[in-house]
């Protein structure tokens, strides 16, 4: 699912709301977590998972044109750790038979009862 995909999505939910303000709410949300990591702060989304910053240590590499050693700098790299009832909904999809292949579309919930998209299409 892409960001114009999950706009689009927010459009056909909420039929009042225009894909200009569909749009504007997807970029806040996605926008105010990628500020939350870059100031090195947590984000959960509860029933989803959560997102926080890892450090990667410096390390030794190898140019594989010449072989050439290098030394890599240290980096900090966002990870996503997904929640139990994410968890529990794709495995009870995988269980079910329901490949990643094919054209899926579930609208599930979460234990707060939001509904929650899930859309894989063949690409």
């Amino acid at each position: 699912m892409t960001k114009s995909d999950l706009t689009a999505r927010l459009v056909e939910i909420c039929p009042y709301m225009t894909i200009r303000n569909a749009d504007k709410i997807v970029s806040i949300v996605v926008n105010s977590i990628v500020s939350s990591l870059k100031s090195g702060a947590r984000v959960e989304l509860r029933g989803f998972g959560s997102f926080c910053v890892r450090e990667r240590k410096s390390m030794e590499g190898r140019n594989p044109r010449t072989g050439e050693k290098i030394l890599m700098s240290k980096k900090f790299v966002p990870f996503f750790k997904a929640g139990k009832p994410l968890k529990k909904m794709v495995n009870a999809s995988a269980s079910a038979g329901i490949s990643a292949d094919c054209k899926l579309q579930h609208s599930l919930r979460n234990s707060g009862g939001d509904r929650i998209a899930v859309k894989s299409v063949e690409e």
